[in-house]
């Protein structure tokens, strides 16, 4: 990953992520931005998918704002943008807001059969950082999605599209610990997201 930071350099994390799909980094300038991986999708499990191709579009990220902790403090955001503070001194004029992913079906012809998709979106059930004076997890991961068994299964329904790109956006929400951080600092998350194809019903004249 290369940060187009000017006067500050990228520093490596120094412990593997949990998840061996996740590749994580930080940048320290007026905040902290944590990269945890790329969002992935799969439209290869069902054979008559064909040409069939899905994508996730990550369009904003997880934005916790900038805030100041003395000891300790949790941040909570919920999907529909809803701020919960406990032990967090607020910095104003800051982005706070949850992220929002967008999933798109290309049919991979211009057929207008309907189709009704279901997709599985799986999320971490929690990250952990700990670098450069900032020491912080993120759990409690929360959607506007329904959920599919366990806490980190979640379903997008799309119904009856008719147009070659089907597409729907989901929202993510969370709880950041902060343990430790030195001064203040906006801090932006990007989330690895996996979207793979469940079923795909209706005509399959694609």
């Amino acid at each position: 990953m290369v940060c187009k930071l000017i006067r500050h350099a990228c520093l490596r994390p120094r412990a593997t992520p949990p998840l061996s799909v996740i590749r994580r980094s930080i940048c320290l300038a007026s905040g902290w931005t944590l990269v945890w991986g790329s969002v992935e999708a799969n439209a290869q499990t069902l054979p008559f998918l064909r040409n069939g191709e899905l994508s996730v579009k990550e369009e904003s990220p997880l934005s916790f704002g900038s805030f100041v902790v003395m000891t300790s403090g949790t941040r909570t955001i919920r999907p529909d943008g809803a701020l919960a503070d406990i032990g967090i001194i607020p910095v104003s004029g800051s982005v706070i807001r949850p992220a929002q992913f967008k999933v798109t079906y290309d049919r991979g012809s211009p057929s207008r059969q309907p189709l009704d998709i279901e997709i599985a979106v799986a999320l971490p059930r929690s990250l952990n950082f700990n670098q450069e004076g900032l020491v912080a997890s993120l759990a409690a991961l929360q959607t506007d999605l329904s959920t599919q068994g366990g806490n980190s299964g979640f379903v997008l329904r799309i119904a009856r599209c008719q147009t070659r790109l089907c597409s729907a956006s989901f929202r993510v929400g969370g709880s950041l610990t902060v343990s430790q951080a030195r001064g203040s600092g906006n801090i932006t998350i990007s989330l690895p997201v996996t979207a793979t194809i469940a079923s795909l019903g209706g005509s399959q004249g694609m």
